[in-house]
């Protein structure tokens, strides 16, 4: 089927779906392939005569192709890329939550919080290492900046993490559990 105005040949789509659809503009069901050529049209032309079309809530189908073995392997790569890419944002989010619901007080939500970290951060840096090697069969594009900025930035998260537990540690030495502060031989407090 062409267009009435410069004889172009519609696209399979729009004579299945539209062509004859009131869902559809004027210029698409009457079987025109642009709106130009619609507003261009002879005024003594008219509209193609075509019945119209009773809406229906099925889909042609379109032919499917089976995704190759290669291709199916590329897309696990390309999303162990992004997954290492994206860890670090997870693990601030969750550091957030921590910090607004007040879970970090209680020393056993603490250590549950610590250990979910240690493991989504050990399980991003898999994931970019893994991408990394799927380069030599892929090729860079894609993998490369996704898995190397992941991976900079879980080291530097987890080096920023440690100069923190490091520097809290120096300014707050505390008081180790097997002392007892009033054996310490330090003269103790007077209160009047």
């Amino acid at each position: 089927m062409n267009c009435p105005t410069c004889g172009k040949a519609l696209r399979a789509i729009q004579i299945e779906t539209m062509i004859g659809n009131p869902d559809f503009t004027d210029w698409s069901r009457n079987g025109y392939c642009s709106l130009d050529c619609f507003n261009r049209r002879n005024p003594q032309d008219q509209t193609i005569d075509v019945p119209p079309r009773i809406p229906t809530n099925e889909r042609p189908e379109l032919p499917t192709k089976p995704i190759p073995a290669s291709k199916a392997r590329e897309f696990d790569a390309y999303t162990l890329a992004t997954a290492c890419l994206l860890t670090t944002p997870f693990i601030f989010f969750l550091g957030i939550i921590g910090n607004i619901s007040g879970a970090y007080q209680y020393p056993q939500a603490a250590l549950g919080f610590f250990l979910l970290y240690c493991a989504i951060l050990t399980s991003g840096l898999c994931a970019g290492i893994i991408a990394l090697f799927a380069i030599r069969k892929r090729g860079p594009k894609g993998l490369l900046w996704r898995s190397l900025i992941g991976m900079t930035m879980i080291i530097g998260f987890c080096a920023l993490a440690i100069f923190g537990f490091l520097k809290a540690r120096e300014l707050n030495p505390g008081v180790p559990r097997d002392q007892n502060p009033e054996d310490s031989g330090a003269p103790p407090l007077h209160t009047d």
